[in-house]
């Protein structure tokens, strides 16, 4: 799954041109991480030491090589399983941070943690079936709720 250049003037447009999965964060573009010294990181979570998370500096900027790189390294490893997995959209494999020992990413930690969360989503909807099952109007209450 890749990002479509341009960036153009707002970073926020990634959010519309690509679909990552794993509910994995747009790295720089909400929760940038600086350190005393001027590197930027994608948030305050991931390891400053070594360097594979650093995506700029103050001086430089967000370099999109890096940015782009760190999205490859999370989702080329399960592309075409993440484009067949039913729960896609209800994903949160999570963190790159989680999928990276020693500095290098490890498909098989993520892919650990997709089958941890397919398991968790099919079991969360055979309780909203067994739910509906015992009370149909169990969530009737949620459509007075009004967002402004």
């Amino acid at each position: 799954m890749t990002v479509r250049e341009p960036f153009g003037s707002n970073p926020m447009i990634l959010v519309s041109l690509a679909v990552h999965s794993g509910g994995i964060c747009l790295f720089g573009t909400r929760r940038a991480f600086v350190t005393a010294d001027g590197q930027i990181f994608p948030c305050e979570r991931v390891p400053s030491k070594p360097p594979y998370f650093q995506i700029g500096t103050l001086e430089k900027g967000i370099d999109r090589k890096k940015v782009q790189q760190l999205l490859n390294d999370f989702t080329n490893p399960t592309e075409e399983e993440c484009k067949h997995c039913w729960p896609l959209r209800m994903c949160n494999v999570g963190c790159l941070r989680e999928m990276v020992d020693g500095g290098v990413p490890h498909p098989s930690k993520k892919q650990e943690e997709c089958d941890r969360v397919r398991r968790q989503r099919h079991q969360e909807l055979v309780g909203m079936c067994e739910l509906f099952e015992k009370n149909p109007a169990a969530l009737d209450h949620y459509n007075d709720i009004a967002l402004s």
